[in-house]
């Protein structure tokens, strides 16, 4: 994966070089290397035309495309997404991950890795909220 410079970093280097600043300040000032700077100026990083604080009264909110919107889940698709339901089942009955993968191989002919089964599941852990118990003494 590579290496992305955080928001705040990259708003400043276009901030810099709208003032004026040559490149070799901004990268001594920001403490990154002068490619990486010549890199986000020549737009291989985030889009350079990125607004991120837009005129008041522009009705326009930002026109940075770089970070998906919060809760859309960024990234591809879970291979595991058409067997919810029977991910859910099986789930509720009490089985493990990895015998869930085995069931899916042999009755659905899931051809991905046991991983991929096992970060579903997390991610469908973190969805359902834990029901309170209250316990008194």
């Amino acid at each position: 994966m590579a290496n992305r410079l955080k928001m705040a970093i990259v708003t400043s280097i276009l901030t810099l070089h709208k003032r004026g600043w040559s490149q070799r300040k901004i990268a001594q000032e920001l403490g990154v290397s002068r490619t990486t700077v010549r890199g986000y100026l020549a737009g291989k990083g985030p889009d350079p035309n990125c607004t991120t604080n837009p005129p008041p009264g522009s009705g326009v909110l930002s026109n940075c495309t770089t970070n998906p919107p919060p809760g859309s889940g960024g990234g591809p698709a879970s291979a595991c997404q058409p067997l919810r339901e029977v991910i859910e089942v099986k789930l509720a009955q009490g089985l493990s991950g990895v015998r869930i993968w085995q069931d899916l191989v042999a009755e659905h002919g899931f051809a991905n890795s046991y991983d991929s089964v096992k970060r579903y599941i997390r991610r469908l852990g973190r969805s359902s909220p834990l029901p309170m118990r209250r316990m008194e003494c």
